[in-house]
């Protein structure tokens, strides 16, 4: 006999089967499919233990196992923490999961409602948009609400996709720190194109041996991203990139948040010396000297 599985992204899974079949086989199956095991199995409108065979839980030819991802079955704990959008779409996909799980509700759907019953087999997306239009003939939600619920189902698709294409941008990324020595001492420097001048905390130009060179006179509010006091400038300072000793002037930021660089290297020192950032090599080019960024490991944590 035949029983179909149908996997949570609406993929059916026909398997060859007999009654002595345990549940276990099914679920190594599946498990091998989906590639975890993160998952529960309904069978007519119920839970199928992990023990026992097909015939046990009266699951018969042409019958059809649900496949639903444990972490869905969790959330729908948490109604009291849901929006009115997730509360509806959560009661529709609990009704596709009845109609697939349920040969006596999938009769009956395919008699009154044929287009519908096929949606809840084949395309959970139609499905949901066939409830949704449904509810608003009914005068359940307003069309008003079916668009905003439309909104958030194509919000939802996209984060699956993007999920499933290039799951990298869910990731954090690495910041560019490259390794400098200012008047001697070693400093990572936290190369930012966007930012319009290189800046020095005053806790790193205290280290390096430059408080006496700060020029109050420049001092001020920085206004960007953030706010920060500037201490002043620093006209001029030896600083080493590699094997350049380059002059280089720092504006001294007093910054308000915490964890901020001890030196940004901006746009008027890259520009002024036609340093080019190297994503490919993943190192910072100045006048033919390439200056690798430093690893993960390597950037403060803060």
């Amino acid at each position: 006999m035949i029983v179909t599985v149908l996997l949570p992204d609406d993929q059916c899974m026909p398997i060859e089967v007999d009654t002595t079949t345990s549940i276990t086989e099914i679920l190594v199956l599946v498990e091998a499919e989906l590639g975890n095991s993160n998952f529960k199995l309904i069978a007519n409108g119920r839970d199928l233990p992990k023990s026992g065979t097909l015939a046990d839980h009266g699951i018969v030819s042409d019958d059809v196992i649900l496949v639903v991802p444990q972490k869905r079955l969790e959330q729908t704990d948490t109604r009291g923490e849901e929006s009115n959008v997730e509360r509806t779409l959560k009661d529709i996909d609990e009704l596709r999961l009845r109609i697939v799980s349920d040969p006596h509700i999938r009769q009956e759907m395919e008699e009154k409602r044929p287009e519908v019953a096929r949606a809840a087999q084949q395309d959970g997306d139609e499905f949901r948009r066939l409830m949704l239009d449904l509810q608003v003939s009914l005068g359940i939600i307003t069309a008003g609400e079916r668009d905003e619920i439309d909104r958030h189902m194509r919000v939802e698709t996209n984060m699956l996709q993007a999920m499933e294409h290039h799951p990298e941008v869910f990731g954090s990324v690495t910041m560019l720190y490259v390794a400098v020595k200012v008047n001697g001492q070693e400093v990572k420097a936290f190369v930012d194109s966007g930012a319009q001048t290189t800046i020095i905390s005053p806790e790193t130009a205290q280290r390096c041996g430059l408080n006496e060179l700060i020029d109050s006179r420049w001092s001020g509010i920085a206004q960007g991203v953030g706010t920060g006091r500037i201490i002043g400038r620093i006209h001029s300072a030896d600083l080493q990139l590699g094997n350049l000793w380059l002059p280089c002037s720092f504006t001294v930021l007093e910054q308000s948040q915490s964890g901020a660089p001890e030196m940004l290297l901006g746009l008027d020192m890259l520009r002024r010396y036609q340093a080019c950032i190297d994503l490919e090599a993943n190192v910072l080019r100045v006048h033919g000297n390439s200056i690798p960024f430093l690893a993960e490991s390597d950037i403060p944590k803060n």
